[in-house]
């Protein structure tokens, strides 16, 4: 399992017993959602969660000094799922974002395209 974890306000201080596998980054979360998600999809089909969470604006997750928007993270979601085979197809991706303005992830990121075969959740 990969799993990242922003340094709260920019310290790298971490509470005991979190384990850190690395600091997230920008290309890693894109890796992470278009890589390393659509081998585990379809090597063993189960629902996929992403969780975000730290602090955003308009449009926009703050990711140390980058941010992801809704239309990055839509089409990382789409090259997913465009890879996808056999029963991964039919699996759920949930979403979860939270963050101040993280409805405004939601327009971009329910949008489903008729020739979508999967189906997002927010």
């Amino acid at each position: 399992m990969t799993t990242f974890t922003t340094s709260t306000y920019n310290t790298t201080t971490q509470p005991t017993g979190i384990v850190v596998d690395e600091v997230p980054a920008w290309d890693r979360v894109q890796w992470a959602v278009t890589t390393w998600a659509l081998g585990k999809m379809n090597g063993q089909p189960a629902p996929l969660y992403i969780i975000m969470v730290d602090h955003g604006m308009q449009d926009a997750f703050y990711l140390n000094d980058k941010t992801i928007t809704p239309d990055e993270l839509s089409s990382w979601l789409t090259t997913l799922e465009a890879g996808l085979i056999g029963q991964a197809v039919q699996e759920k991706i949930i979403i979860v974002i939270g963050s101040c303005y993280s409805g405004s992830f939601v327009p971009m990121l329910s949008k489903q395209k008729q020739d979508s075969r999967c189906q997002r959740r927010l």
